[in-house]
């Protein structure tokens, strides 16, 4: 995994007490962050009691997702299969409803971004494609706020260097939330580990 990929949930500061939602998580290589981070303590005999709820919307995705989440053996997650802008209203055992305390939105984008590793992007690239997603990703991160704890915190990110994809989706969340929401812009502490 590229160290840039890791740096939406380096700045989620995972708690194993979370409640913590992956929206598109296929393959897997953040979600397996959020676990590693949920689980430090599980080697000192410390079950969490937070979890992880790693939805992907594609069926094929979600097989593999699933297949590589099991390597973790791991108590605390759950594999669902929803498009992220229709992931369901759910409720607590108390029927309150299911709010989360962190959220990972990266969502399906052009993936220009990664065009370093990735040369064939450039066969089918053109400055329409990120206008393209444009509203699947803002109705993606409208469910992700929806499903947001007050005081809980979302990582909105792609592969992408589109600005249409990035900084335009955030633009209009903060429009329509009328200042219920905002940037909040943390430490990142080292991802080499230094």
């Amino acid at each position: 995994m590229e160290q840039v990929s890791m740096v939406p949930v380096a700045c989620l500061d995972i708690q194993p007490n979370h409640a913590v939602l992956d929206m598109c998580a296929s393959p897997g290589s953040k979600t397996g962050q959020v676990l590693e981070a949920m689980q430090i303590r599980l080697f000192q005999g410390e079950i969490p009691s937070g979890f992880l709820i790693a939805n992907e919307p594609d069926l094929k995705r979600c097989k593999v997702l699933a297949g590589n989440m099991k390597l973790f053996s791991s108590p605390c997650i759950m594999v669902t299969n929803f498009r992220g802008e229709d992931i369901p209203d759910m409720k607590q055992g108390d029927g309150q409803p299911l709010l989360f305390d962190r959220i990972i939105c990266d969502v399906p984008c052009s993936g220009d971004g990664t065009i370093r590793k990735n040369p064939n992007v450039w066969n089918n690239w053109n400055p329409a494609r990120g206008n393209e997603r444009f509203s699947l990703q803002l109705n993606i991160a409208r469910r992700g706020v929806h499903l947001l704890k007050e005081e809980g915190l979302m990582a909105y990110s792609s592969c992408s260097m589109n600005q249409i994809e990035n900084e335009a989706v955030v633009a209009q969340l903060l429009e329509e939330s009328e200042g219920l929401i905002h940037i909040f812009s943390p430490k990142v502490r080292s991802l080499a580990g230094s």
